[in-house]
């Protein structure tokens, strides 16, 4: 792409995105909205009420209430639909993610990532949720035919592995599972036989987890 189009596509872009829509706003607008509603949150001793904006099951409400309970925080009064007011523990604060502002971490008194938030201030879809984070984590990895690490949907992948992370810990690795070769191919069953690789490997750490760290889907359990 030359300069030139580069220059007029990206000028076209900046333009639209100070359009303003059938809704009276430009997109740039309601990203400015976004940014002012994560700055007031995370200026305030607030918490989200339920754990999801759509959470029906008051059993799934309470257990994560009691979860934050169980951590030290106090529970106040709610403020409107969203929120409500809380004490933090001693040393616990909210933490700004870079490159999104609706979301935020809330780290504990040793600076470790306990709880994500995910806050959507705009004003046709305000939307708060609150997800407390396991000590222990897993994640597939794939690679590619030259052994980079590469993205699920690339379609050069070639090599998957699971691992189990230790959030504690800087996040070191402390479980890999053997590794697992993608067949290349478009049928349905193939496709199928790809999927079943990576299950196996997430099994496999699972495996690891539930035999040494039985409680590890207790977000409380293991700091």
């Amino acid at each position: 792409m030359s300069n030139n189009i580069f220059n007029a596509t990206l000028e076209q872009l900046n333009t639209d995105m100070d359009r303003v829509n059938i809704s009276g706003y430009s997109p740039n607008q309601i990203l400015a909205q976004e940014k002012r509603g994560s700055d007031k949150f995370l200026a305030n001793g607030q918490m989200p009420i339920k754990p999801s904006e759509d959470c029906r099951n008051e059993e799934e409400t309470q257990e994560y209430r009691t979860q934050l309970e169980s951590l030290g925080f106090v529970l106040g009064k709610p403020v409107d639909d969203l929120f409500m007011e809380v004490q933090f523990p001693e040393g616990w604060a909210k933490d700004a993610y870079s490159e999104d502002p609706r979301h935020i971490t809330i780290k504990d008194e040793k600076g470790r990532d306990r709880i994500s938030v995910f806050y959507k201030a705009a004003f046709y879809d305000r939307c708060a949720n609150a997800h407390l984070l396991r000590r222990y984590r897993t994640d597939s990895i794939y690679y590619n035919s030259q052994n980079q690490i590469c993205e699920y949907n690339d379609s050069d992948k070639t090599w998957v592995k699971a691992t189990v992370t230790d959030q504690a810990n800087n996040n070191q690795v402390v479980f890999t599972s053997t590794v697992s070769r993608f067949e290349k191919g478009t049928t349905e069953q193939e496709r199928k036989e790809r999927w079943k690789n990576d299950d196996l490997m997430k099994e496999e750490a699972n495996n690891f987890l539930n035999e040494k760290l039985p409680d590890w889907h207790n977000p409380i359990a293991y700091w």
